[in-house]
């Protein structure tokens, strides 16, 4: 008794939860109604399809096709607009026309879907379908009962119907469903609303379709496929475990190819379903693809992609989603010539939305493409690439007829150009090499609408608008933009891709080596490149500016008689002031652009009457350090790099001579001297090193004053200093002084 108790107080608290979250079925359709005139009228461009399509006489629904209210000249697909109904709407296949779906070739259709603008009240959906039901153009769900109550609202029309509370079997609830549902059919859904209940939680039956799969669970609002007549495609859920009653069962479906994608997911009691996925108030763009190997291949593929496209053709927005799954071709049992008929369902209750369509391409009538290329001085601009402003470019825009029963009449171009450029020109040429002629359009308002001069079809299977233009002078993000192509039998879109225009830089760099000293008494004459990006200058739009120290120096323009993008810097003799100076210099664009500033130090050679006049040691020598493994065998042992000896000479003529003398090397601990000695290799010719002075370097100037590095080369055993060890060496740590000097010769000059 307990135990029914605690049942009848759960159903009533879920009976006022209904209550005072749902609408009263009158006010469901005023808002209904309303938002359907609101959607029509903003409907994007399709194709008129009312003599394309015949609806399936469904006793709860009305479908149609209503032609449009808005600007667009296009026809809208009415599938659900009311609470209470369960419709179907197929494509026409008579003695006169035949519009089916042919799966032993391949497909494309495009489309814009609306659900409605419920949100968390949307109910339920709608289905694309491919079907070749006994029942035709007529097929639906087979419900229970024309009551309107009884409609099973998760069917979408085209799902089965789980109304037998008493199935203890779950094999007899798969095919009971099954055989409910339109047969010899492959549907995709979007399902704007969760169907998660049980019966031990739920007082009415048909609502555990997207109970999920011990792999997956839904995570809200939903896209997904499956074969409705099929009785694999229903999992049997144990809904009622006890010793004294039976072992029910209630079916959900299993879904292929979610979207957004449940890999591994599992609902958790803090998850919010994202009900703005479908019945959000907007148009939603799909594309259908379908390919098969060849007629006699058991299978298709179908991809489907979601929210590629938006309505007012910016390009930007909603991110795209796709997902393919596979038919299975015997599935639909389409005969040798593998036609099958194609439409939509849907199905509403007390909750409901709007649930239209406007078609852009259709099986079999027009398949159509459009792509938007573009090039830079030649080179491909791609998604996320960067140009550089100033230079020409060209956008193509190429439309593909690919196959029909038609021609591909009266087509619409309406271009809507990227910004960032400068148009000037534009040239349509069809397949045949003929040209349209084109009054001259508008380029800066960014739009621009022409209707083709013909009709695109297996004889004319394409046509080039070809726009031509500069990059503009300014840096910045150029969005993609999406163009339409609406003709009588299709429509096709092409967008451009996103770019930037890259931010110009300015770089110098000397070419002039700066590092031995300068003769102050003579001009200095300094010569160094410019390093351009993303800039189109000439020398002459660049400027070299200089500060000497604290003073500013007189600013002048490159000439356009050097070599592109190099420059030489003049300093009058004597300019210099004794020590470092410091040469800033910077190049500045006739944009304002300007690079870095590029520092040179230059440091004169001081003669004068000094008694230091001459060559000099600058800075400390360094140490000499060997180290090695001794093997009581001789050997020699190469200086380890990192020793040098820096020696300047100010005389514009002046020689010298480096010698060098050695102390004995001693170990450190007992005083022990090594059996060796130090060897100074200069190619071929060799000198040992002793308490004597020998000379090592000799140098003479040429004209120039000059910075000597005299030091231990890396890598070289043919030149430096060597440590010869006997095989009598003890093994220690052995020190000992090299004494350098330096001895002016007199000046040859």
């Amino acid at each position: 008794m307990l135990r029914y108790l605690v049942y009848g107080l759960m159903s009533a608290v879920m009976g006022w939860s209904l209550v005072s979250t749902d609408l009263p079925a009158w006010a469901s359709t005023i808002e209904m109604k309303e938002d359907f005139a609101a959607a029509v009228k903003d409907a994007p461009q399709g194709i008129h399809v009312k003599t394309y399509f015949q609806s399936s006489d469904s006793y709860l629904g009305s479908p149609g096709v209503d032609e449009h209210q808005g600007t667009n000249d296009t026809d809208v697909v009415r599938v659900t607009n009311d609470v209470y109904q369960a419709s179907a709407i197929w494509s026409k296949a008579n003695a006169e026309v035949d519009h089916r779906f042919d799966l032993n070739h391949d497909q494309k259709l495009s489309m814009w879907l609306y659900f409605g603008n419920q949100f968390s009240r949307a109910g339920d959906g709608m289905a694309f379908v491919l079907q070749n039901d006994a029942h035709g153009a007529k097929a639906i769900t087979q419900l229970p009962s024309m009551e309107p109550h009884q409609i099973q609202t998760e069917t979408l029309g085209v799902w089965g119907v789980d109304d037998d509370q008493h199935q203890a079997n779950g094999a007899s609830l798969q095919s009971h469903v099954a055989a409910t549902a339109i047969q010899n059919s492959w549907a995709l859904e979007f399902d704007t609303r969760l169907n998660q209940a049980s019966v031990t939680s739920d007082s009415e039956t048909g609502n555990s379709f997207d109970l999920g799969t011990p792999d997956a669970s839904l995570l809200g609002p939903h896209i997904a496929a499956n074969y409705p007549g099929d009785p694999s495609t229903y999992y049997p859920h144990a809904v009622t475990q006890s010793w004294f009653l039976p072992t029910l069962f209630s079916a959900s479906i299993q879904h292929d190819g979610v979207l957004p994608s449940n890999e591994g997911a599992v609902l958790m009691p803090t998850h919010r379903p994202d009900y703005g996925f479908l019945s959000n108030g907007h148009w939603h763009h799909l594309t259908l693809t379908y390919e098969t190997a060849s007629a006699e291949a058991p299978t298709g593929q179908m991809t489907y992609r979601f929210d590629d496209q938006e309505p007012d053709a910016t390009g930007s927005g909603r991110s795209a989603v796709q997902n393919t799954t596979t038919i299975v071709k015997s599935k639909l049992a389409p005969g040798k010539d593998g036609l099958v008929r194609w439409g939509f369902t849907g199905a509403t209750g007390q909750l409901a939305e709007n649930n239209l369509v406007v078609m852009e391409q259709v099986p079999d009538l027009v398949t159509s493409t459009a792509t938007a290329t573009m090039t830079s001085e030649g080179h491909p601009v791609t998604e996320g690439d960067e140009v550089t402003p100033g230079t020409p470019l060209q956008l193509n825009y190429q439309l593909h007829y690919l196959r029909g029963n038609v021609d591909w009449h009266h087509i619409a171009a309406q271009i809507k150009l990227p910004t960032g450029i400068d148009f000037s020109a534009v040239t349509i040429t069809n397949a045949d090499g003929s040209q349209d002629r084109v009054s001259a359009p508008a380029f800066d308002t960014g739009k621009v609408s022409h209707q083709l001069g013909q009709a695109l079809s297996k004889q004319n299977p394409r046509v080039t608008l070809s726009f031509t233009g500069k990059v503009q002078n300014k840096s910045g993000a150029v969005t993609a933009t999406t163009s339409t192509f609406a003709g009588d039998e299709a429509i096709a879109t092409a967008a451009t891709p996103d770019f930037s225009v890259a931010v110009p830089r300015l770089s110098l760099k000397l070419l002039t080596p700066t590092g031995a000293l300068v003769d102050n008494q003579q001009e200095i004459r300094l010569k160094g490149q410019v390093d351009v990006q993303h800039g189109q200058y000439r020398n002459s739009d660049l400027k070299l500016v200089s500060q000497l120290n604290d003073g500013p120096q007189v600013a002048h323009f490159l000439s356009d008689a050097d070599a592109e993008k190099t420059f030489q810097y003049v300093l009058p003799p004597n300019t210099l002031r004794p020590g470092e100076n410091e040469l800033k210099l910077t190049v500045v664009a006739k944009d304002g652009l300007q690079s870095l500033p590029l520092i040179v130090t230059l440091v004169p050679i001081e003669i004068g009457d000094s008694e230091n006049e001459g060559a000099q040691f600058v800075g400390p020598a360094g140490p000499l350090n060997f180290v090695g493994q001794l093997t009581g065998q001789a050997q020699n042992l190469m200086a380890e790099s990192g020793f040098s000896l820096k020696i300047a000479d100010s005389r514009p003529n002046g020689s010298w001579q480096l010698q060098a003398q050695v102390a004995p090397l001693m170990e450190k601990q007992t005083g022990r001297k090594l059996a060796g000695e130090l060897i100074y290799q200069a190619g071929q010719d060799s000198q040992i090193l002793t308490a004597a002075p020998k000379i090592v370097l000799t140098h003479t100037n040429k004209g120039n004053a000059s910075v000597t590095v005299f030091g231990q080369p890396t890598g070289d055993s043919q030149q430096g200093f060597r440590l010869h060890i006997s095989g009598a060496a003890v093994a220690g740590v052995y020190t000992g002084e090299v004494r350098w000097s330096l001895l002016n010769t007199p000046d040859t000059k």
